[in-house]
């Protein structure tokens, strides 16, 4: 019996009921299955029994959510976590671009899990990812309450919109992460409002 038959045999004696990613996960490791190759092994089989949808135009992808990204599933079980990072993997596949905001926003790993899906690789990735202005609100060389001083504001929605901007502009690399650049900036743009 190949492993793929016993894979497909073990998912079938639990047809009936649903179960999480992480039980599937953990049964292909225990069988040594890969499961990119287990889809295109035997895609119609393992697609009945697990209750997927899916086109033609799947890419193949050595990261389980890189696949469940692309895909329905109706008798799986996510964590929180597993929805929130398919819902995030999907956005980007969405956007068919992987860029600043990208990795700013989605962060390294969910950037390198689409990458696979729209065929960007991670060299390609890395270096973007190498090259950002900031990686973090934590970088942007300007604090909220600096902010709040500067134009003599309270604290309110006003300064997190202002630090926004900044952010926006640096990573457009239209604006410098350095302080006194982002003064400048926000003067300009805010002093009058």
């Amino acid at each position: 019996m190949s492993y793929s038959t016993q894979f497909i045999s073990n998912i079938e004696s639990k047809n009936h009921q649903t179960f999480s990613l992480g039980t599937l996960w953990r049964l292909a490791l225990v069988l040594d299955i890969d499961i990119a190759e287990l889809f295109k092994e035997d895609e119609t089989k393992i697609s009945e029994v697990l209750g997927l949808k899916y086109n033609e135009d799947i890419t193949f992808t050595v990261d389980i959510l890189g696949m469940l990204s692309q895909i329905e599933v109706k008798q799986i079980e996510y964590t929180k976590e597993e929805k929130d990072n398919i819902a995030k993997i999907k956005e980007i596949i969405n956007q068919n671009r992987i860029n600043n905001f990208t990795l700013f926003n989605y962060g390294l790993y969910l950037s390198y899990v689409a990458g696979d899906v729209l065929h960007i690789n991670k060299q390609t990735i890395n270096k973007i990812y190498k090259n950002l202005p900031i990686k973090s609100m934590k970088d942007i060389d300007i604090t909220g309450k600096e902010v709040m001083t500067l134009l003599n504001l309270e604290p309110s929605k006003k300064v997190s919109e202002i630090i926004n901007d900044v952010k926006i502009e640096i990573l457009k690399k239209n604006l410098k992460n350095k302080k006194n650049e982002i003064k400048k900036y926000i003067l300009g743009r805010y002093k009058n409002e």
